[in-house]
């Protein structure tokens, strides 16, 4: 962890519903303008509609003091 916020952005209606996420990374400045990486909901379940659509922030669950993401 470098201590910079990322954000995670959702897109699920793209690649024909399926959906996406994209992660920015956070740095000094701010944070980057392009996006880090691409999780293409293909790529987590075959036949999955709308992944990205919504996202929760977390506690701390394994005690590494960063909250998660749902």
């Amino acid at each position: 962890m470098d201590g910079y916020t990322d954000i995670a952005i959702g897109a699920p209606y793209e690649d024909e519903d399926v959906g996406a996420v994209y992660i920015y990374n956070g740095y000094t400045g701010g944070l980057w303008s392009k996006f880090t990486q691409r999780i293409s909901g293909k790529s987590v379940q075959s036949g999955l509609k709308g992944f990205g659509i919504s996202f929760s922030r977390a506690i701390d669950i394994n005690g590494d003091q960063v909250n998660g993401m749902f």
